[in-house]
């Protein structure tokens, strides 16, 4: 192996790190911030006052909940056991 093989496959080893740090970061800002957006998405398209109330009570929890438990099933890490 001579060193321009060494330099390219250490290169890519690092750019997949960097690449599956990225990931990770932008799975956990979709969790947190995707409830209130697709909240967000269905009250653009409801237009009755009483519905919209209803919709923000019920639709983001909801929709929180689901992906909280999403996240759960997903470990971030080999360490990490889900929580309760």
């Amino acid at each position: 192996m001579n060193f321009n093989q060494v330099f390219v496959s250490l290169k890519t080893n690092k750019l997949a790190q960097l690449a599956k740090k990225g990931l990770t970061f932008g799975l956990m800002l979709f969790t947190l911030f995707g409830p209130a957006a697709i909240t967000g998405g269905i009250l653009k398209r409801v237009s009755s006052k009483p519905l919209r109330w209803l919709v923000l009570l019920i639709a983001e929890p909801i929709i929180k909940a689901g992906f909280n438990k999403l996240s759960r099933q997903m470990s971030w890490e080999k360490h990490e056991t889900p929580t309760k």
